[in-house]
């Protein structure tokens, strides 16, 4: 047998991205089935015994932080308390073409300055 006659046998090569296409397409599936108390690496040895996941576990596990466990720290929870603002303590937005008055540069703006002052002082 020749060269060309083995590459021609041999399968197709993986292209850039199919592994992510293979897990965006189960995304929802894998989403349900970790969100009903499988491990993700139970979810990967399933799917990759059946030829579905042509991707190693570390990937996988990439992928499912980026995809399914971000989008659900994502979403807050209802029982958590909303801040009233007040009105009074509202940062208004300045104009661009109106000039900064002195007490706004100085409100605006923080310096440190430990000269003068012992070690306790500063702790």
């Amino acid at each position: 047998m020749s060269l060309t006659d083995d590459l021609k046998k041999s399968p197709p090569a993986r292209q850039r991205g199919q592994g992510r296409q293979a897990f965006l397409a189960r995304r929802y599936e894998i989403e349900q089935a970790i969100s009903e108390g499988f491990s993700s690496a139970e979810v990967w040895q399933h799917l990759h015994d059946k030829g579905v996941m042509p991707i190693q576990y570390r990937q996988f596990a990439r992928y499912v932080d980026r995809y399914i466990l971000s989008k659900q720290s994502e979403v807050k929870p209802t029982n958590e308390p909303e801040f009233a603002t007040n009105k009074e303590s509202e940062v208004k937005p300045r104009k661009t073409n109106e000039p900064i008055t002195k007490t706004e540069e100085i409100s605006r703006r923080f310096e440190h300055n430990a000269k003068g002052k012992s070690k306790e002082d500063l702790i």
